[in-house]
């Protein structure tokens, strides 16, 4: 496991504070529904926030990859064999301050994730993923916030990934909306 955070000094004029993250986790995993000890997993992860001449406007972006190669068993299933997953995810990030204690934020993320070589579904599963969020923050007092946050998530690969029920899990939709609202103490 390693990881780097680069970050411009005092004297870089407004791009003072922006900072480069990367970092890279390797190892082994445990199998995805079983018990045994898996294969090798690894995941890297490259990313930056960049302060702008626009007083309390910053953008950022990152991409994430991960590889995992495991065993599958599942007793509940009754299938065991090799699982070869990879998925990879790009974003990026705006986020104004607009006074001290009101914050915009918004996100756009894409995710592209195969599974190959699974038992359960013989040929792999494909997803591609698009999702935009935006929220509205605003600091109640110190160390406690509130968030109003709307989420959109869509199936670009056109399949169904959303939806179903506990009683009917199969997803039936092509996307998925989420509104929230939280009130937030940090410690």
């Amino acid at each position: 496991m390693a990881s780097i955070a680069l970050t411009a000094p005092e004297n870089m004029s407004f791009l003072t504070g922006s900072t480069l993250y990367a970092g890279v986790v390797s190892g082994y995993n445990n199998s995805v529904l079983g018990t045994g000890f898996g294969l090798s997993q690894y995941n890297v992860y490259v990313g930056g926030t960049m302060a702008t001449p626009i007083n309390g406007l910053r953008l950022g972006a990152a991409w994430d990859l991960l590889e995992v190669q495991t065993s599958f068993s599942s007793g509940i299933l009754g299938v065991s064999g090799p699982v070869d997953a990879q998925a990879y995810t790009v974003a990026g990030y705006v986020s104004y301050q607009a006074t001290g204690k009101l914050s915009f934020h918004a996100r756009g993320e894409y995710a592209d994730g195969t599974a190959y070589s699974n038992p359960v579904a013989p040929g792999g599963i494909h997803a591609k993923v698009l999702a935009l969020t935006g929220t509205v923050q605003y600091d109640l007092w110190k160390n406690v916030l509130s968030r109003v946050e709307l989420r959109w998530d869509h199936s670009v690969s056109g399949n169904d990934l959303f939806g179903g029920s506990a009683a009917t899990p199969t997803p039936s939709s092509e996307n998925a909306w989420l509104l929230a609202a939280n009130i937030i103490y940090t410690f």
